[in-house]
């Protein structure tokens, strides 16, 4: 026979009027292959994100992988820490391995600098996040630090906290406060606010003053709160016990702290003089 020229007609509703340069035709026979499959005996899957490929070599309709695929033929599978169509994202799981659909982690936990479901999201630095899962927050004096160690971008704690991370509070037992907990207070009662170092009830140790209780006596001061005065011969005093440096007092005070004045009828250096005043009493220098 010789050949022979088939006319058919196809009618397609586009839904409006387009202009068409051209139409290629792919003629389809017993071989081709069901709708998700294609490549030889049709024993591949396409992994298309909107159903269908060519049976030839895989190449979607429709432009796109399912999640979890990538490749032209949408025929690689994501890596390990990859997900979504595509493998777009990347997450950040602590065993290194997610979902290739939805990142979930196989695992629970994310690395140090992020979290999320999917690990996939960085530590907000505006709330000064860092570590695993973003758990722990640091407090630089300079507000911004590492998301991984959370050491500070610039060393130094805001008042209250220490360590490389800011992380730490000052520690009580120790009476710490202050920026990077580098001051102490000597409060009686033990302890004091770890930001501002003011004593939670008021009162300072034997040799210590001010609302802190982190400034020695003056040299010639001592006791709580150095509400004493030592009137030692050469000036000074322990600034606990108040006694003098160097044994002896001024004129007019006598004990081992030389803090307490003559009695009345005495004056003078070590007390040892006498007054005979009319009305029995005299200065005590």
């Amino acid at each position: 026979m010789g050949s022979e020229t088939v006319i058919c007609m196809v009618q397609v509703d586009l839904g409006m009027i387009y202009g068409i340069k051209y139409i290629k035709i792919y003629h389809r026979n017993d071989t081709s292959c069901p709708q998700n499959k294609y490549g030889e005996n049709c024993t591949s899957d396409c992994n298309c994100k909107k159903k269908g490929c060519f049976y030839e070599n895989g190449t979607c309709f429709t432009p796109g992988c399912e999640a979890g695929w990538h490749g032209t033929s949408c025929d690689k599978e994501c890596s390990a820490n990859k997900f979504v169509a595509n493998c777009t994202f990347t997450c950040h799981c602590h065993d290194g391995s997610c979902n290739r659909s939805t990142g979930f982690c196989h695992i629970a936990g994310c690395k140090a600098g992020w979290k999320g479901d999917n690990c996939s999201t960085s530590c907000d630095m505006n709330k000064k996040e860092f570590g695993f899962d973003c758990n722990s927050t640091c407090n630089c004096r300079n507000g911004s630090c590492n998301r991984t160690t959370g050491y500070c971008d610039v060393p130094g704690c805001e008042a209250g906290w220490k360590s490389n991370s800011c992380s730490k509070t000052c520690d009580s037992n120790n009476y710490e406060f202050g920026m990077d907990c580098n001051s102490t207070c000597h409060c009686l009662n033990g302890s004091c606010n770890r930001t501002t170092g003011n004593c939670v009830a008021p009162g300072c140790k034997d040799g210590w003053q001010g609302t802190t209780c982190s400034s020695q006596c003056d040299d010639n001061t001592f006791g709580p709160d150095c509400k004493h005065t030592c009137y030692c011969l050469n000036g000074t005093c322990d600034k606990i016990t108040g006694i003098c440096d160097i044994p002896g007092c001024k004129p007019g005070y006598q004990d081992e702290t030389c803090s307490i004045e003559c009695d009345n009828g005495t004056f003078g250096y070590k007390c040892a003089s006498e007054c005979h005043c009319l009305f029995g009493s005299c200065h005590n220098v």
